[in-house]
């Protein structure tokens, strides 16, 4: 509730537990960035405003990968989310904003599932699509709220922008 009642951040930031990154920069000395609106350099120290940016930053690399992958030729109909990073109702709905898309929730199937599913491939009894669809169990949609929209698309710019600065 506290990271929701921040509203969009004032800062962006890449959010990285240690150095090294892999998407959308290959660099073993990539540590991330923290920057306000006007893209200057910024620490986050308050925990509640740190879990907002961070929220929105891990749902910018989300968008930037699947940007990517469309741009591959991948026809995306359909966003799933599950495991522990779709436990959170604010985060989904950040997420959401953030892709401009539904964003359809899966609670409780992690890679336990997942493994399931793909033994289950392999005795033949059924297709991945529809194996997956039967183990993916109880989902509910999260459409993108048009209120963070726009101030997300803002965000983004800014995250792109910071972010052209270690290609």
């Amino acid at each position: 509730e506290a990271v929701a009642a921040v509203g969009p951040s004032s800062f962006v930031t890449y959010p990285l537990p240690r150095v090294g990154e892999r998407f959308p920069v290959s660099s073993r000395t990539f540590a991330g960035f923290c920057v306000d609106l006007a893209g200057s350099p910024a620490q986050l120290d308050e925990p509640t405003t740190r879990i907002r940016a961070v929220y929105e930053g891990v749902a910018f690399v989300e968008r930037m990968g699947l940007s990517r992958l469309t741009s591959l030729g991948a026809r995306l109909v359909t966003h799933h989310v599950a495991g522990g990073a779709a436990a959170s109702d604010v985060w989904n709905g950040i997420r959401a904003a953030a892709l401009g898309r539904t964003v359809v929730v899966s609670p409780g199937a992690g890679s336990a599932r997942g493994a399931a599913v793909l033994a289950a491939v392999g005795l033949g009894v059924d297709s991945f699509t529809d194996l997956a669809v039967r183990f993916a169990g109880r989902r509910y949609a999260v459409e993108p709220d048009p209120a963070l929209i726009d101030a997300l698309d803002e965000r983004f710019d800014v995250f792109t922008a910071a972010l052209a600065e270690f290609a």
